[in-house]
């Protein structure tokens, strides 16, 4: 018979578990877990922070031994996570490194045990956590089957991806599958969803199918008699121990069957031989999660109920002490940077975290400033000579040519552009608008521009741009030119600012939603749409937690910002920690740059290959719609800088 194996993820700062609920926490879900290890032989693998650990510490040291005694006797395995459960590939690769340092010391201090697995955080994988877990002397990573088989477009069921993933750098580590369907089947059944045997043979199906061995179970225990209260349709409690509709289920399958996860692991490697290394995603799921679409990166990055002012403030954080030999300040920015605090936290704890984030930067004199100070706005009467400032005979299109750079504005789009190039280019426009009738295909017979930002309400079924007719100010100096156009909108006013920097031919855009009222919205900038030669052979390089960049060619249809459904208003994004992204055309270069410390926005590809050429754009998103969105979030300037290489 197929072994199979089972992992439980423990999480106190699960997003929605009020600090007065984890001693119940404890009592109702993980004794439970324990007794199933202890009482009825079965060698589970136990994942947890040391977060959550210490926590565990302070109110059931006698839970903490029983742990520590089942684990020197080898009756179950420590799965690692790292000292909070973080969103890796949105985080700098220096904070993720100090998150397994700290976790490491945690559990070799209460434990005694060193990990050799460790489970991807929320499952939300990039190339770079090769390299992270690999320098934190993991062996082995756990991560999800279904969603690596999406992101490299496997269809069949009965084949596993590659048993080691390949870094950027080309380190390898084996990977252990975990399955979304067959421990969401396991889920149904203890909570009486689905009977006993609806549930055997769905497992007796996938027994057959699979020459590896199987992971009946890899997520949450809390779910099992306690219900988080994230949802008002939550179901009830099952009327039987649900711990023991586990049990009985897990102990009538053959006990030669179960394996430690490591052991798992071991097998699973055996059986796929000689197998390559691969990467384990693609320019089209450049950062794989677990579960369905909804579970999206974005999810971390621009939801919730702040989720970018957060995550601005702990870049702030980041840029601030990581040159200070300070551990305190160091563990509590990974405390701050955690997961549940950006999906479906509570009201008290999301006071308690908003209060010690503050009092945090304050104490070390970090801005707590959501603007940024404007650049200053010289004279008109300075403008250097080498601008030169053209009308089109309609004063439709705003030419500026300098020795460096050309631009094209549309006064009558907001200042959209046209086209942009530079020198190092040849002058070859790289990136602008592709009006409608460009592409032969109906579906894509729309205007397509470069450098406007759109905001889509999905409950007043409303769109507002920044599109309109625009006369800008214009000012200069000796080192740039700024032209400067306001749009009013019902919901407050939109600023846009472009900034020629006249030293290196750079250009800046600043967009600012002044006194904007927040929406249940998607908010994003439409950075660029490329032009000529740069729609072919067009790779990405961007970084997502890790010490390397990844690279994504742009050479299959890609649609991040498209919906995963009628609520959730994206599939995914890049990582984009590093603020800043490298497009590679042959030998040319353009570099995108933006500060996360002042908006951490989220980047998304977009490439729909169509006659005559392609459709391929980068965007950047300010706010996203899913279930965890709240109204009253902020809303940042985001500056972004284009720079020829």
């Amino acid at each position: 018979m197929t072994p199979v194996y089972a992992i439980f993820h423990l999480n106190l700062a699960f997003s929605s578990i009020r600090e007065d609920q984890r001693e119940q926490v404890i009592q109702h879900c993980y004794t439970p877990l324990l007794d199933l290890v202890e009482h009825h032989h079965l060698p589970l693998g136990i994942e947890l922070t040391a977060w959550t650990l210490n926590c565990i510490q302070s109110h059931s040291p006698a839970w903490v031994t029983r742990f520590k005694r089942l684990l020197d006797e080898g009756r179950c395995e420590l799965i690692g996570s790292g000292h909070t459960q973080m969103i890796g590939p949105l985080v700098p690769y220096e904070v993720n490194q100090w998150n397994q340092q700290f976790g490491v010391a945690g559990y070799q201090a209460l434990l005694g045990v060193r990990p050799s697995l460790a489970l991807v955080n929320e499952m939300a994988y990039s190339s770079g956590m090769v390299e992270l877990y690999g320098g934190a002397g993991y062996q082995g990573i756990v991560m999800d089957r279904d969603n690596i088989m999406l992101a490299l477009g496997m269809t069949d069921g009965r084949c596993l991806p590659s048993s080691h993933a390949l870094g950027c750098d080309g380190h390898t580590l084996p990977v252990l599958w975990s399955d979304t369907v067959l421990f969401q089947k396991l889920q149904r059944y203890a909570h009486g969803d689905i009977s006993r045997q609806d549930y055997l043979d769905y497992l007796s199906k996938r027994t057959e199918q699979s020459v590896a061995p199987l992971p009946l179970y890899s997520n949450d225990a809390e779910i099992f008699d306690f219900r988080p209260g994230r949802f008002s349709d939550e179901s009830t409690n099952h009327r039987e121990s649900e711990w023991l509709r586990l049990r009985e289920l897990f102990c009538s399958l053959e006990q030669s069957r179960w394996l430690l996860p490591s052991q798992a692991l071991k097998l699973q490697c055996e059986k796929d031989g000689e197998s390559t290394p691969m990467p384990l995603t693609s320019v089209q799921q450049p950062i794989p999660v677990k579960k369905q679409a909804k579970y999206n990166i974005s999810r971390w990055a621009v939801t919730g109920r702040n989720d970018l002012w957060i995550n601005t403030l702990c870049h702030r954080i980041y840029q601030t002490i990581r040159t200070q030999n300070h551990e305190d300040d160091k563990r509590q920015l990974c405390e701050f940077w955690a997961s549940d605090l950006r999906t479906h936290i509570g009201d008290e704890r999301w006071h308690h975290y908003q209060t010690a984030l503050q009092r945090f930067c304050q104490q070390r004199n970090i801005s707590l400033q959501k603007e940024q100070p404007p650049a200053r706005r010289p004279a008109k009467e300075l403008i250097n000579p080498d601008f030169k400032i053209e009308h089109d005979d309609e004063g439709i299109y705003l030419t500026i040519s300098h020795p460096l750079v050309r631009l094209v504005l549309n006064l009558r789009r907001g200042l959209s552009i046209e086209s942009l190039s530079f020198k190092r280019h040849e002058f070859e426009p790289i990136l602008g608008t592709l009006s409608q009738g460009y592409f032969e295909s109906i579906e894509l017979a729309a205007d397509f521009y470069s450098g406007a930002l759109v905001v889509e309400i999905p409950k007043e079924h409303r769109r507002v741009t920044n599109l309109e007719w625009v006369e800008p100010e214009i000012s200069g100096s000796a080192t740039q030119l700024t032209l400067t156009a306001k749009h009013q909108t019902p919901y407050g006013e939109i600023i846009k600012s472009i900034i020629i920097n006249a030293s290196d031919g750079s250009i800046t855009i600043e967009n600012s939603l002044k006194k904007w009222s927040h929406q249940h919205a998607s908010i994003r900038f439409n950075a660029l749409t490329l032009l000529n030669g740069w729609q072919k052979q067009v790779v990405v390089e961007s970084r997502s937690g890790g010490p390397k960049a990844d690279f994504f060619a742009l050479d299959r249809t890609v649609e991040h910002g498209k919906p995963a459904s009628s609520t959730i208003s994206c599939t995914t994004g890049l990582g984009g920690e590093s603020g800043q992204l490298i497009l590679h055309q042959g030998r040319r270069k353009l570099i995108l740059s933006w500060n996360p410390a002042h908006c951490a926005a989220l980047p998304m590809l977009q490439h729909n290959i169509c006659s005559p050429g392609a459709l391929s754009r980068i965007i950047f998103s300010l706010s996203e719609v899913d279930e965890t969105k709240h109204h009253g979030g902020d809303i940042l300037p985001f500056i972004l800088t284009y720079t020829a290489g």
